[in-house]
């Protein structure tokens, strides 16, 4: 979220459309990255101070599944390090419900009523003592979120159908592995060598003639001393981005 807010805030980072039968039908939600990031702050800061939630604890999201409040709360309780829970969990330490009379909200020690309508300023009902009114009281809460402890990489990070997804398995590692097996970057430019911008020197084919399509010279991978020129009849051609090995500039300069 942090990179995704970084590159551009204003993006949209999440649509929803209602297409249920029920009050809130036909209602359109879209979240810019921002907003979406300020409910999930918002809802993550009333877990973890309203109800001490930490690593360690379950939180039953009894919410309608596709749906734009689901989201932000399953994004809160991964960012304090608990544990999600879609299909009912005893014991669960925080239930977040649409119906707070249902059975199991009467056996949950903390509930949260949850109203699906996008411009709701309360709950529509009689809430009992403790439950938290979301739509009421959770824009006391801060827009910024520090977690007070990180989760294990083997904890639970998610509970649904039988099928636990762990912390490590939630936000895997990736790397990239570098440039095509095939480019031999060499640590001293040579005369048969190509200039490359990120890599140093790399071999060119013996057939190249010079002939390649970049957006900018700048930095372009060709021998030294010759020409960029245009050349769009190249096979595989890609929106014009094309360096003399015949593979797309994206993975050379």
């Amino acid at each position: 979220m942090a990179r995704l807010l970084s590159e551009d805030a204003t993006q949209p980072a999440l649509t929803y459309y209602d297409d249920t039968d029920g009050p809130t039908a036909g209602e359109r939600i879209e979240l810019s990255r921002k907003v979406f990031n300020t409910w999930v702050c918002k809802a993550a800061n009333a877990l973890q101070e309203g109800f001490d939630v930490s690593p360690g604890s379950v939180v039953w999201l009894q919410l309608p599944a596709p749906h734009w409040r689901l989201a932000y709360w399953a994004f809160a309780t991964w960012a304090v390090g608990a544990t999600v829970s879609l299909d009912g969990h005893e014991g669960a330490d925080v239930l977040i419900t649409t119906d707070p009379d249902s059975e199991s909200a009467q056996d949950a020690d903390e509930v949260i009523a949850v109203s699906l309508a996008a411009l709701a300023r309360k709950f529509d009902g009689n809430l009992r003592s403790g439950v938290m009114d979301e739509a009421h009281e959770i824009s006391s809460y801060g827009d910024d979120f520090t977690a007070w402890d990180e989760p294990e990489e083997d904890t639970n990070a998610l509970d649904a159908r039988d099928d636990n997804t762990t912390y490590a398995d939630l936000i895997p590692t990736t790397r990239w592995a570098g440039p095509p097996a095939r480019w031999s970057p060499r640590p001293t430019p040579t005369s048969s060598s190509t200039n490359c911008c990120r890599y140093g020197a790399l071999a060119a084919p013996s057939s190249w003639s010079g002939a390649a399509t970049r957006r900018s010279t700048t930095n372009a991978c060709r021998p030294k001393g010759s020409r960029l020129t245009r050349n769009r009849e190249q096979p595989g051609h890609l929106g014009g981005i094309w360096c003399p090995h015949g593979q797309s500039c994206r993975y050379c300069c």
